[in-house]
């Protein structure tokens, strides 16, 4: 008889480091938002008129795809 035993080992959960500061209690949301605003107006301050246009049309664009279903 052809017997085929197979085994899925189990998939090790990967966990986002700011999730893993959340848990272990090493910053608060607050302390995440700030940093990702930090985060975020740095490469504002980087970006030329080009990047800012470009920027601009894909949160556009991505507010529009995310409100679309098909």
């Amino acid at each position: 008889m052809n017997t085929r035993i197979q085994t899925i080992p189990a998939a090790t959960i990967q966990i986002n480091e700011t999730f893993l500061r959340l848990l272990n209690g090493a910053a608060t949301v607050s302390d995440i938002i700030a940093e990702r605003n930090a985060a975020r107006a740095t490469l504002l301050a980087r970006e030329d008129a080009i990047m800012r246009c470009r920027r601009e049309w894909n949160e556009a664009r991505d507010f529009f795809f995310r409100s679309c279903t098909y």
